[in-house]
């Protein structure tokens, strides 16, 4: 099969709607909408070129019309959809209400073509005139001349349509299936399925279904179809990048707001007059929440209202808590050389209840110079990797190496509760961990607060808004185990860190795991547990939260409990 163009020209008589309309220097732009058309005096002429053909008043529909009628003979005309078409010479005529809706007749000198699928041997087509076979579709019968006035049946009182079995819109159906597949490809391929790109590819599946049926029913395209095309595309931009940090980090305030906004401009540039206020509407409501929770009219307050200054955490040293006392202590040690020191030791006294309902309370412990030197150790560590899994991988292992002479007082108060509550292996390890989920949490950045902010969003600016604890320019964005057990300040990584070496110490199989989706590490363990798990050399590893009370092995929050976004980064197998 090839295809012919056949080109052309007639007189057409129909009714449309405004739009829009703006002034560019000298020139009126008029954006509207054809709902009826009638096309009379068809004849076809030699090829020309639109763009030449474009003077005085015109219109180049960017859709294709559908229905329209063209009158060939008397008594005949048939139905078409036509998408190549030129209104040249456009005079208005009478103007009309219908159901509420206001439309402007008009005639103009029109110009289109045709496009039809011929054998591989044609035959010949004749010359178009009055009495010519039209080479169209559908054909019908005609009892009175074209109609000059708006019919909201168009043919329905003018002629009888003889309508042929509908033909199947493969073509257009199949490239928006094409495009969606492609498009799914694309987001799991560079951001992975998470619940905020699955949630973008339904919400872009029922955008191309509408776009499918606004190409093929007026009344779809009247309401979802599209006026502002570049800023429909960037209210797409906004929902996706707000749903990926949706699926990313959780909801926000944000994302919440980039979600509204690009729903909002979505809305405003569709042709539904209704669907256009409402997306004009909240547009602006969610562009002042937006920017009234940036904090840009923090400096704009009076005798009534004063807005307090964001804080980010507290000046505390050290954490001192209802169930956590802070106290620095005296030390007599003796050197290598026989010599007794006098050192000043960082103490918290801890109380805690474990996951079998044990209460237990401990002092921890750790000497002032050890901490000052674990963290001058961190500074001056340097990790160049070119994957963030051995990234991490080489921070971890380096913190609990430069580590590994510091915690002797801690490792040693463990053992005791143990052996005085004669604990076995499972308890042991659940007595561990609770007592390090029982620390309240500090976040750990390596930016200042406000380029953290900036920067990562997500879960850390809502936490910085609400005035969490936070350590901020720390190297790597963790504490040491030394210094985490100094000032009992820590979030995800320190603290697995810490049990992953103090369990070590006690002879269990335990695992870091990291998640860049979830921007969180938790702690992994080995043995007679049931849960969530990554297995690693014939090894399973339970996933153990360390950052909030009675989690247990094989247990995780349901906004982190997807493993295949988990990564084991250090193992001591």
């Amino acid at each position: 099969m090839s295809a012919q163009r056949i080109y052309f020209k007639a007189k057409a008589i129909g009714y449309y709607r405004s739009e829009a309309a703006r002034q560019t220097g000298p020139f009126y732009l008029h954006e509207i909408e054809v709902c009826q058309l009638d096309l009379i005096e068809i004849e076809e002429v030699e090829a020309f070129d639109f763009n030449e053909l474009k003077t005085g008043v015109f219109h180049k529909p960017k859709r294709k019309i559908i229905n329209v009628r063209v009158f060939l003979e008397s008594g005949k005309f048939i139905r078409e959809d036509i998408r190549d078409i030129l209104f040249r010479c456009m005079e208005r005529t009478d103007r009309l209400t219908v159901e509420g809706n206001e439309w402007q007749g008009f005639t103009a000198e029109t110009y289109f073509t045709i496009e039809r699928k011929i054998a591989e041997k044609p035959t010949l087509i004749p010359t178009i005139s009055k009495r010519t076979i039209w080479p169209f579709s559908r054909t019908g019968t005609a009892t009175k001349t074209p109609p000059t006035a708006y019919d909201p049946n168009p043919g329905g009182s003018t002629g009888t349509v003889v309508e042929p079995e509908p033909t199947t819109p493969a073509s257009p159906l199949l490239g928006l299936v094409i495009l969606f597949l492609c498009s799914v490809f694309i987001i799991g391929l560079f951001f992975g399925f998470s619940g905020g790109s699955l949630l973008f590819l339904i919400l872009l599946g029922i955008s191309f279904l509408i776009s499918f049926l606004s190409d093929r029913f007026q009344v779809f395209h009247r309401i979802f179809g599209v006026n502002f095309t570049l800023w429909n595309i960037i209210g797409w931009i906004f929902i996706f990048f707000s749903l990926l940090s949706f699926g990313t980090y959780g909801p926000d305030n944000g994302n919440i707001s980039g979600f509204l906004l690009g729903l909002a401009i979505i809305l405003w540039s569709r042709n539904d007059v209704w669907l256009k206020r409402l997306g004009q509407l909240s547009f602006f409501v969610v562009l002042l929440m937006f920017l009234a929770n940036s904090g840009i009219f923090d400096g704009f307050d009076d005798d009534r209202v004063k807005i307090k200054k964001k804080k980010y955490s507290d000046d505390r040293e050290f954490v001192e808590e209802e169930h956590i006392k802070f106290k620095k202590e005296k030390d007599t040690v003796v050197n290598d050389q026989g010599d007794k020191i006098i050192q000043e030791k960082l103490s918290h006294s801890l109380q805690w209840k474990d996951n079998f309902q044990r209460r237990h309370s401990a002092i921890m412990s750790v000497y002032k110079k050890d901490y000052e030197s674990a963290a001058i150790k961190r500074n001056r560590s340097e990790v160049n990797e070119s994957t963030s899994l051995r990234y991490w991988n080489k921070v971890y292992a380096q913190t609990i190496y430069d580590n590994r002479e510091y915690l002797n007082q801690v490792i040693a108060t463990f053992s005791s509760i143990g052996k005085s509550k004669q604990l076995n292996r499972k308890e042991f390890a659940d007595m561990v961990v609770s007592g390090i989920q029982n620390i309240p949490y500090y976040l750990v950045h390596d930016l200042s607060h406000e380029e953290a902010d900036r920067q990562y969003g997500g879960f850390i600016r809502e936490w910085h808004n609400k005035g969490g604890n936070c350590l901020d320019k720390m190297k790597f964005g963790i504490q040491s185990p030394a210094e985490f057990m100094g000032n009992f300040k820590g979030d995800c990584d320190t603290r697995s860190v810490l049990l992953f070496y103090i369990l070590s110490k006690f002879n269990y199989q335990v695992a870091v795991f990291v998640s860049e989706q979830y921007g969180h590490a938790i702690l992994g363990i080995a043995g007679d547990y049931s849960g969530k798990f990554k297995e690693y050399r014939g090894i399973r590893y339970f996933a153990w939260e360390t950052t909030a009370v009675q989690f247990v092995p094989g247990v995780l929050p349901p906004d982190f409990g997807n493993m295949y976004y988990w990564q084991i980064a250090l193992t001591n197998n």
